[in-house]
């Protein structure tokens, strides 16, 4: 997840809302990088100060996070997700300033989380 480009996207697009899909695909993974940021030689950049050269020399800023490791194909409310895994959308929430309102846990109409 890249947040720095996420962060622009909702700047950009006048976004008020963001909804995660494929959150189960990250249900094995012991461990999640968020990117939070860049660097370029060093000093900490904004994606809006790049060019397409630049944004190729560019270094991610990850925050490592846990994973959850367990089965969320499932589950039908917010509250029920492992702690890990609202503690992951919590963190994009935090970081882009607008709320996510839906998530989705598998391919069916049925694996949708209204939050």
């Amino acid at each position: 997840m890249d947040l720095e480009l996420l962060r622009f996207a909702v700047q950009i697009n006048g976004l008020t809302d963001l909804v995660i899909t494929k959150l189960d695909v990250l249900d094995d993974f012991k461990t999640l990088k968020i990117a939070i940021g860049y660097t370029l030689n060093g000093k900490r950049i904004k994606y809006i100060d790049c060019d397409s050269y630049l944004l190729g020399k560019v270094k991610p800023i990850y925050k490592i996070m846990k994973g959850w490791q367990q089965s969320t194909s499932k589950i039908k409310k917010f509250k029920d997700l492992p702690k890990e895994a609202k503690n992951y959308l919590k963190e994009i929430e935090k970081n882009i300033k607008i709320p996510i309102s839906i998530v989705s846990v598998g391919p069916e109409r049925n694996q949708t989380i209204f939050c």
